[in-house]
């Protein structure tokens, strides 16, 4: 017997916002336009626009030429500067 394995993504949080009359209408023609509802096109639109925000802050394109520099200087064998050995085993002063 085969089970049919259904998740249910329950939503739970409310976000409540203050906008105008003019881009409340602006907002509902986008959503009807889209065939959805307004709710459906602020995640849509919110969601679509985080994932861009987050992706630029952590990723990056680098041509063949830059990445492969960028590489070896990862590559490198580090250098080791006295006095930042010494900062680190230097006790701190937010311990006791």
């Amino acid at each position: 017997m085969k089970l049919l394995n259904l998740s249910i993504n329950m939503k739970n949080a409310a976000m409540n916002i203050r906008l105008s009359d003019e881009t409340k209408h602006l907002i509902k023609l986008a959503a009807q336009l889209q065939g959805t509802n307004i709710s459906s096109f602020f995640i849509q639109c919110a969601t679509e626009k985080a994932h861009k925000i987050i992706n630029s802050q952590s990723n990056f394109i680098l041509s063949d030429e830059a990445f492969k520099k960028f590489t070896e200087i990862l590559d490198r064998k580090p250098v080791l500067k006295s006095n930042l050995s010494k900062l680190i085993h230097k006790k701190s002063v937010f311990c006791d």
